[in-house]
């Protein structure tokens, strides 16, 4: 296998692997909005 065919099966893979996380994008945006309100709310007890 040549160093050009596994760029391009990594990118392949790399593309399955958005493809794949997008199923999940509603959970991962539930995650990201709860690590934002968390955040905000650390941010306010601390100043």
């Amino acid at each position: 296998m040549s160093g050009k065919e596994k760029l391009g099966d990594s990118k392949f893979a790399a593309i399955q692997n958005i493809l794949s996380k997008d199923k999940n994008k509603k959970r991962r945006i539930g995650i990201a909005f709860l690590l934002f309100l968390a955040v905000n709310i650390m941010a306010i007890v601390v100043f």
